[in-house]
């Protein structure tokens, strides 16, 4: 059978069932994977230059009207947070021991488990971020891992509010007592996610500045492929200001999901594997 024929048949496909699903109601979700790129600039003083620490993640959300869930793995622990209309809950599962001495970790903190879920639950208004993780564990784990991804893919109902505020990017030392306002240009779709964000003080200082530079539209909603920011500080409210943060993003894969749930299959699969590997060792040593 022609090819054309065949991938024109899978377009009519999903095309139906879209439309199948819209006329039940049925709540419609995106689902995507991110990486992002962040460079801080951590200053020494006036006689020493500045030091640049650059960090990776990959993330995960899954986007709807009114939910939505961002994923990360922070090793040693898969951090997760859905956001479900009125609370956000966190998720937490230990994939590895955060130690060389595992019997003294063991020990020490006998409710850090592999495998085993904690789970959090917090009061948000609107879904705004951040929030704390189920779990204090993770090396690496800062609150622009995930600040950064609700901004970009997750924050769009929360915008719709009066009296909002957008948390920064990074809520670090140096930007505790900024009394900032924002302008904020969002796309003109039912989701209403942010394209343009302009953080500035009283006097107009730029706090940061948020853009998107590539975006493409699944379900008649609008999200960013490529984005890119950059958050300033100052020194204890004196001095002039300078960079502090700038961070990059693009999205890797994305396409039509389903509802998000927690835990998520990837801390499903710890837990599971984590059964199984239990298993076989009980097993070996009954034997």
């Amino acid at each position: 059978m022609n090819m054309s024929i065949i991938k024109q048949a899978r377009k009519w496909t999903f095309a139906f069932g879209l439309l199948l699903s819209m006329q039940r109601g049925e709540a419609q979700f995106v689902n995507l994977t991110t990486e992002i790129q962040t460079v801080r600039w951590v200053y020494h003083g006036t006689n020493k230059p500045p030091t640049i620490q650059t960090k990776n993640w990959t993330m995960r959300c899954v986007v709807g009207t009114n939910s939505w869930l961002i994923e990360g793995d922070f090793f040693p622990a898969v951090h997760s947070w859905l956001f479900s209309g009125s609370n956000i809950v966190a998720h937490s599962v230990l994939s590895e021991y955060p130690s060389e001495r595992k019997e003294l970790f063991e020990r020490n903190h006998p409710d850090l488990v592999i495998g085993r879920g904690h789970t959090e639950v917090f009061k948000s208004e609107g879904g705004a971020m951040p929030c704390g993780r189920a779990l204090l564990a993770g090396t690496g784990f800062e609150d622009m891992a995930q600040n950064i991804p609700w901004l970009a893919f997750c924050s769009g109902e929360y915008l719709k509010r009066d009296h909002r505020r957008i948390p920064l990017p990074s809520n670090d030392f140096w930007s505790y007592g900024i009394n900032y306002s924002d302008t904020t240009t969002v796309f003109e779709d039912g989701l209403g996610l942010p394209k343009a964000v302009d953080f500035y003080t009283d006097n107009g200082q730029p706090v940061c500045r948020y853009r998107v530079l590539e975006s493409t539209n699944i379900l008649g909603w609008n999200f960013p492929l490529r984005f890119e920011l950059a958050q300033y500080r100052n020194e204890y409210g004196r001095g002039p200001w300078e960079l502090n943060l700038t961070a990059s993003g693009k999205v890797t894969s994305i396409g039509v999901g389903s509802q998000p749930q927690i835990p998520t299959e990837n801390q499903k699969a710890i837990e599971r594997n984590t059964a199984s590997a239990s298993s076989v060792a009980g097993q070996l040593t009954r034997d």
